[in-house]
């Protein structure tokens, strides 16, 4: 083997070890960048619910933020997002974007109708047939993502 091939092999590998190292790099700086945003939203988020409580009394546990986990509400509330709950709403309507009690779980859907009658709201999500809810099982209302 020449010189000059057993330089060019060295080069190369120093080449691949640098650029190793700059992709790694990159991936820790996307992931500090990842880190911060999400720490900046949840800060605003907590600032918006703090608003929003001292607009409507002040009352803390009329107010609730929480993390999105499913796909029911996408567009309007993507995965990942963190919902402001008013847990205090009077009354609800069409498109009103709410969290109710079921089999023991907590679900977001949308409202596609309200039976004042029957004290029923027909919730529909992503991909599933529109179910009723008693309003007993309504928890709130989202009035603030961080899509």
């Amino acid at each position: 083997m020449s010189v000059g091939w057993a330089a060019w092999q060295d080069e190369r590998e120093r080449s691949a070890k640098t650029h190793s190292a700059d992709q790694e790099a990159l991936r820790q700086a996307e992931e500090r960048a990842e880190r911060q945003h999400d720490l900046a939203q949840q800060n605003l988020m907590a600032q918006a619910a703090a608003a929003y409580q001292d607009l409507t009394g002040g009352d803390r546990a009329g107010v609730e933020l929480m993390t999105v986990s499913t796909d029911a509400v996408v567009p309007e509330v993507p995965v990942g997002a963190r919902l402001l709950i008013d847990k205090k709403g009077p009354s609800y309507a069409a498109g009103d974007i709410v969290i109710y009690r079921r089999e023991g779980k907590n679900h977001i859907g949308r409202v596609v109708a309200v039976d004042s009658a029957t004290g029923r709201l027909t919730i529909g999500r992503n991909q599933e047939e529109n179910r009723a809810v008693p309003l007993g099982d309504v928890l709130g209302r989202g009035v603030l993502n961080s899509r």
